[in-house]
């Protein structure tokens, strides 16, 4: 990981009290908006997605150590995910194509909103994975770190 995106990532943990973040969950999945007023995270918050996004999209792990993270990885491509910037950050659609993406999303949308939350204090948190073979699907991501 670059000294740029690790940057980016503890600057939002360090400015969490600026950032607003709405979710609904649906059916599916949910629908998220993370936005700020303050013009720079607004911009870190947009850079940070688009990183996170090429991280998983060119098969990367994302805090791999954390196992709500590595099943998220297991099960991305089980995912439909639209990112849009709007005004102040991004909007976010995510639709599980299976019941378990489902619940990986779901779990992944409440522990976003957790650091938003609670900032710095979440950062090395571990979370727990939702799916009760998580052990064998986070061994058999096979993704690189």
């Amino acid at each position: 990981m670059s000294e740029d995106f690790r940057g980016v990532i503890h600057s939002l943990f360090a400015e969490h009290d600026k950032v607003k973040r709405e979710v609904k969950m649906t059916d599916t999945g949910y629908r998220a908006s993370t936005t700020s007023q303050d013009a720079e995270v607004a911009e870190m918050i947009q850079t940070h997605v688009a990183q996170m996004e090429s991280r998983l999209e060119g098969d990367m792990s994302v805090r791999h150590w954390d196992p709500a993270f590595a099943e998220l990885r297991a099960h991305y491509d089980d995912m439909a995910i639209t990112i849009e910037k709007i005004d102040g950050g991004i909007a976010v659609v995510v639709i599980g194509n299976t019941d378990d993406a489902i619940k990986v999303a779901k779990n992944h949308a409440r522990i976003i909103s957790g650091f938003v939350e609670k900032g710095g204090e979440r950062m090395h948190a571990t979370h727990e994975a939702v799916l009760a073979d998580s052990a064998a699907t986070v061994a058999s991501a096979g993704c690189a770190e």
